[in-house]
């Protein structure tokens, strides 16, 4: 990676500067690692960080494709890791199979994170390695994430959540080492697009899929999200992009519609990852 640091970013605060040297402190004490690689910005983030502390030939990063998870095709990935020189796998997991996730319960995230790190895990046995790392960042404990218990019960490491970097953090971070994913949008589960208890089905997923990378298409700069209510769509993003989706209300709505969308929405809120779970009851969280 090279060294050269984006000169437009300001130095990350004196705070997050001792959470990074935490997080150094985290790393090295592992003989060698596995790391669940997304090619978002935080397992981005600690794979150029496992690699600055530990060296390239003790860490591998282990993609996997599930149909889940599609924000970075494996040609991206690849880049990515080129540019770090890490070693990278990419395998394939068919999360569908399970009917715990394909039911899609409230505890869906438990038994997806549940398959999902107990195929790493025993990747990380074939290959002799210690330690399965997570990217997750101290944002994440403050919503319903179920996953985080599957993590915690299989002996999973989250460095970046352990040392206290927030997702804001570790962008900061990510843009001083010059990491080209510092300022890409979060990626995240298409399953999260779906009430609980709506059954995940490939044909929905790839609705769903087909519909926000159209939206990308047209330029959105932040996030997104098409959420799916049965055949309607709702349209989340950030208030500053509402006036785009006003002006190009009629291309999305026709495209939208031609992927199977009876009705087309625009959230009035502004854009909120994890907003499906405002449906569940307090004792659920």
């Amino acid at each position: 990676m090279a060294a050269e640091r984006f000169s437009s970013y300001r130095l990350p605060e004196e705070e997050t500067l001792k959470k990074e040297k935490a997080l150094d402190s985290i790393l090295e004490k592992h003989r060698n690692v596995l790391i669940a690689f997304s090619g978002g910005v935080d397992s981005t983030y600690l794979l150029y960080k496992a690699i600055q502390v530990l060296g390239k030939d003790r860490v591998l990063a282990v993609n996997l494709q599930s149909g889940l998870n599609r924000s970075i095709k494996p040609d991206m990935l690849i880049n990515i890791a080129g540019k770090l020189d890490a070693e990278l796998m990419v395998e394939k997991l068919d999360l569908l199979s399970n009917p715990l996730v394909k039911n899609n319960s409230r505890e869906r995230c438990y038994h997806c994170k549940k398959d999902i790190y107990g195929e790493l895990l025993k990747t990380a046995g074939v290959k002799g390695i210690e330690a399965v790392l997570d990217g997750s960042n101290a944002d994440d404990p403050g919503d319903y994430r179920p996953g985080m218990k599957a993590l915690k019960e299989l002996g999973i490491i989250t460095p970046l959540l352990d040392a206290g970097l927030s997702k804001k953090e570790i962008r900061e971070l990510s843009a001083h080492a010059a990491l080209p994913t510092w300022n890409q949008p979060a990626t995240t589960c298409l399953a999260t697009r779906f009430p609980y208890g709506t059954g995940l089905e490939k044909e929905l997923l790839d609705r769903v899929y087909n519909a926000e990378k159209f939206l990308q298409s047209l330029l959105f700069s932040g996030d997104l999200r098409v959420r799916c209510h049965d055949d309607l769509a709702r349209i989340e993003v950030s208030g500053e992009e509402f006036e785009k989706v006003i002006e190009n209300r009629y291309k999305i709505s026709s495209r939208l519609k031609a992927l199977g969308f009876t009705h087309v929405t625009l959230n009035l809120d502004d854009f909120k990852s994890g907003s499906m779970n405002i449906f569940l009851d307090e004792s659920d969280k």
